[in-house]
């Protein structure tokens, strides 16, 4: 009797919950998990990027360079956990992208974005500035970046960020981002002043559709995409570059103090993609 109502019980209980409770699948961000009404999802992605190189493994800036290390190398180059998704509401969404390799927390932030036009988001994560370093390192359209990024990247940053699109599907069609950021570079836990970092971008997005954030077409996208975008940056810190590692120093400038280095850079930015074709330029300029 005693097993008897024991099963009945579990029987019961699972009777009780709704088979369709969670949806599991595996998307193109990943697998996924969620909820029957939407109010929670979960998706979780990871990629591995192996490396063998030879006669070294660094990025050369001159001819010179290719020759200057004799370093056969075969490495993890990548390896990456993503985790993101909503909770509680579609509009209040998450992110956080750690590298295993490495043990660096990369991205970690929280997104409200309840209205098209106006969006907000705290954290850490790349800065929102030029295309190409925005660009996931998976999705590039070459095998690394090109020799601009070292120099002008604003990488990752902490901060907060006011951005979203304008007139959408018109000639206006505009993205913008503007964002208050500590400008000591990603991982860092304190300012080295009283003054924040300020970047703005504004895109004209001239066919009334986004530019799709990948370096190639793979999509065969079947209508033309374009942009047209400026971006403008000012910073006072001890740094004058910044990459994953954080904050650094350009050739020619010595380890900076508090409040050092005040930098103010400028952008011009193109991008065109359709039927497998893909464009993009920038041109910059940094000030010190």
């Amino acid at each position: 009797m005693l097993i008897w109502a024991n099963a009945m019980s579990q029987d019961i209980k699972q009777d009780s919950i709704p088979s369709k409770k969670i949806a599991i699948e595996y998307t193109s961000k990943g697998l996924q998990f969620k909820t029957s009404d939407n109010k929670h999802l979960l998706q979780i992605e990871s990629r591995l990027q192996f490396r063998f190189a030879t006669p070294g493994d660094q990025n050369p800036l001159t001819y010179d360079d290719f020759y200057a290390t004799k370093k056969t190398v075969f490495k993890i180059n990548r390896a990456r956990l993503k985790v993101g998704g909503h909770a509680f509401n579609p509009d209040l969404k998450y992110y956080f992208e750690y590298e295993l390799s490495q043990s660096n927390l990369l991205d970690f932030r929280v997104m409200f974005e309840k209205w098209k036009g106006f969006k907000i988001k705290v954290g850490q994560w790349k800065t929102y500035y030029n295309r190409e370093r925005i660009i996931s390192s998976g999705k590039q359209q070459m095998v690394d970046r090109s020799i601009i990024t070292r120099p002008f990247t604003i990488d990752r940053q902490q901060g907060v960020s006011f951005f979203g699109r304008l007139f959408e599907a018109s000639p206006a069609d505009l993205t913008y981002h503007l964002s208050l950021l500590t400008g000591t570079g990603r991982g860092s836990t304190e300012n080295d002043d009283n003054k924040l970092m300020y970047v703005g971008r504004l895109q004209w997005n001239i066919l009334g559709r986004e530019v799709s954030m990948s370096g190639s077409d793979l999509d065969f996208v079947e209508k033309p995409e374009a942009l047209l975008a400026i971006a403008t940056a000012s910073n006072t810190s001890p740094y004058t570059r910044f990459s994953q590692s954080g904050g650094g120093q350009l050739e020619g400038f010595d380890q900076g103090i508090a409040g050092q280095y005040k930098v103010d850079q400028f952008m011009i930015e193109t991008a065109f993609k359709y039927k497998g074709f893909s464009w993009q330029s920038e041109l910059h300029r940094k000030a010190y």
